[in-house]
C-alpha cells in the first residue's frame, strides 16, 4: 500500500492490478477502483490527479447488508435481546469528477440507498488510519 495523497491510496492486487482506494462518505467506508491491469470491463479510467481525481465511467457498488445493523455501539443491547434482521441491498452509485461532477467532486446518483443520494459532495480525505503519511 502506498499513499498517493490524503484522498487516494494505491494497492497492487495479487494478480497485478493497480487499485486506488478512496473514502465514500455516503457509505462511511472505503471504496476502490482498478485503474490498471484489470480484467476487460472491470477497470476505470483515471486522469492521474491524486488531489482531485476523475474516474470514468460511474462507480457502482452493490452489496447485501443486514438491517437494522449490529454495531460496536449497540452490540451489548443486541446480545441481551437480539432483534430480527433482514438483508437489504445497499447501492452506492457515483460520478467522481465526470458527467457533471467537477474534478475531486462526487455526485451521488439517485439510485443510492444511503442518505447522500441525489447530492453533490467534495471527495473527502481518507481517515488517518488508512494513510501511511508520517
Amino acid at each position: 500500500m502506498s499513499t498517493l495523497s490524503r484522498k487516494l491510496v494505491q494497492t497492487d492486487d495479487a494478480d497485478g492490478a493497480r487499485r486506488l482506494t478512496y473514502w465514500c462518505q455516503g457509505c462511511d467506508e472505503v471504496h476502490g477502483v482498478i485503474v490498471q491491469g484489470g480484467k476487460p470491463g472491470q477497470s476505470w479510467g483515471w486522469d492521474g490527479n491524486v488531489e482531485k481525481p476523475v474516474f470514468t465511467p460511474s462507480v457502482l457498488y452493490r452489496r447485501q447488508m443486514w438491517t437494522p445493523p449490529v454495531t460496536p455501539e449497540n452490540i451489548e443491547q443486541w446480545r441481551a435481546a437480539p432483534w430480527e434482521q433482514v438483508q437489504k441491498e445497499h447501492i452506492c452509485h457515483t460520478f467522481i469528477g465526470c458527467n457533471g461532477a467537477q474534478p475531486g467532486e462526487v455526485i451521488f446518483l439517485g439510485d443510492c440507498t444511503h442518505a447522500l443520494a441525489g447530492t453533490v459532495q467534495p471527495l473527502l480525505d481518507l481517515p488517518a488510519y488508512w494513510l501511511d503519511i508520517k
